[in-house]
C-alpha cells in the first residue's frame, strides 16, 4: 500500500481534530486550525488534479503544401497548352452545328492529324512530284499535288526540294469559325540536321 503526502497530510488534520476534541486546545484554536488544515488539504487537492493533467497534449502544426505550379516548377516541367483543333471549353455544345473538315473518312490518310505524318521521300524528276508520307504505325503513303492528307482537311499545295506544303483549316480559338494554316512538312527537320 503506498503512502503518498495527501494521505499524510489528512492523517494530520484528523489527529489534530481528534486531539482538540480531547481538551488539547480552545475552542477558537480548533477553529482556526482546523480551517487552516482544511485550506491546505484543498490546495494539495489542486495541486495534484494540475498534476494529473496530461504533459503531452497533441500540438498542431501547421504544414505547407506546395501548389501543383509550384512542383512542376521545382522539377523543371514546364506545360503549355495547344489550343489548336481542340474545342472551346467555354463554347456552349450545339450538337447541329458540327464541322465537317475532315472529308473522306475510309481514306487512311484523312485518320490523323498532319503533324504526326512524317515525311520520309521526295521525287522531283517527274512533272507532277510526289512525297511520301509516313503515318505514326509506319505505313507509307504516297501524295501529289492536290491531295487531302491531314483529318483537318489538308491539301497538298506543293512539294518543293526539301519539304512539303500543306494547307490546312483548322478550328479557330480565337474566332468562333475556322482558319486558314500553311505547314510546312520537312523531310529533314532542323533537329535532325
Amino acid at each position: 500500500m503506498r503512502f503518498t503526502w495527501l494521505k499524510a497530510l489528512a492523517l494530520i488534520v484528523v489527529l489534530f481534530f481528534v486531539f482538540t476534541a480531547c481538551g488539547g486546545g480552545g475552542g477558537d484554536a480548533a477553529d482556526d486550525a482546523r480551517l487552516k488544515a482544511e485550506a491546505k488539504l484543498a490546495e494539495l487537492k489542486k495541486k495534484k488534479e494540475e498534476t494529473k493533467k496530461p504533459k503531452n497534449q497533441p500540438q498542431t502544426t501547421e504544414i505547407k503544401m506546395p501548389s501543383a505550379q509550384e512542383v512542376l516548377d521545382e522539377v523543371g516541367v514546364t506545360y503549355t497548352y495547344d489550343p489548336i483543333n481542340k474545342p472551346d471549353p467555354f463554347r456552349s455544345y450545339n450538337p447541329t452545328e458540327e464541322l465537317s473538315l475532315t472529308g473522306d473518312s475510309d481514306n487512311p490518310l484523312l485518320k490523323f492529324e498532319v503533324r504526326y505524318f512524317k515525311l520520309v521521300g521526295i521525287v522531283k524528276d517527274t512533272e507532277n512530284p510526289l512525297a511520301i508520307f509516313e503515318d505514326p504505325s509506319g505505313k507509307a503513303y504516297t501524295v501529289r499535288v492536290g491531295d487531302a492528307i491531314g483529318k483537318n482537311g489538308g491539301v497538298i499545295r506543293s512539294v518543293l526540294e526539301d519539304a512539303v506544303v500543306i494547307t490546312e483549316t483548322r478550328i479557330s480559338w480565337r474566332t468562333e469559325g475556322t482558319e486558314t494554316v500553311e505547314v510546312t512538312i520537312r523531310l529533314r527537320p532542323e533537329n535532325e540536321a
